[in-house]
């Protein structure tokens, strides 16, 4: 357990992300581009550094079309370091 204190009184919390949600700035992340003529080998993954704790996970889909944008925002990040993870199983390159 995590303790933190203000001049108000004291608040116990049963892990640090609680005590980071109450006490930091959100963020977000947006990641835009373009898959190339085969998007269902294009897959992608934002997940904390720290924890390795997956927040998104985009696998590949047949749903995309040829050369279509990716437009994805993620919202409500604490401060932090974060992985992201770019694939392309054809191995011919990502737009």
């Amino acid at each position: 357990m995590v303790t933190s204190s203000n001049s108000n009184n004291n608040n116990d919390y049963d892990d640090v992300d609680e005590i980071a949600r109450k006490d930091s700035v959100l963020g977000s992340v947006t990641l835009r581009g373009s898959v190339d003529a085969y998007p269902q080998e294009f897959a992608w993954s934002l997940s904390r550094a720290d924890t390795r704790e997956e927040l998104f996970l985009q696998m590949p889909s047949y749903e995309l079309q040829s050369l279509a944008e990716i437009n994805e925002s993620i919202n409500d990040l604490l401060p932090g370091t974060y992985d992201l993870q770019i694939g392309d199983t054809g191995l011919d390159g990502i737009w």
